[in-house]
């Protein structure tokens, strides 16, 4: 994970994420998707990511998160991040996990 220690950054990109909620809480999207690293599903942060996702199931959104390895996807280098889809169709639940389809015959 990029985060591997402490930062004078770290209060402005976990405001970062926080501030999402307020913006889709105001737009009200019907989807939503949001890249991270994967280092936020880990002890220390994981606890950051669990409230963000706890956040939006509160207003009726419900979401699916997947570690992938954007390499399987194309990107030139190894570079493991979570996807997140969150959605308003199931009222506030924690849906199936996503399938990523990998392509190893790109053009």
């Amino acid at each position: 994970p990029a985060h591997t220690r402490d930062s004078v950054q770290d209060n402005a990109n976990i405001s970062a994420l926080y501030g999402l909620g307020g913006l889709i809480t105001m737009l009200r999207p019907r989807i939503i998707t949001v890249e991270q690293t994967f280092g936020i599903t880990r002890k220390g942060h994981a606890s950051y990511f669990h409230n963000f996702l706890a956040d939006l199931t509160k207003y009726g959104y419900s979401f699916c998160f997947k570690v992938i390895n954007l390499a399987d996807l194309g990107v030139p280098q190894r570079h493991r991040r979570v996807l997140s889809i969150m959605h308003t169709a199931c009222d506030g639940q924690i849906a199936s996990e996503f399938q990523v389809t990998l392509s190893k015959d790109r053009a």
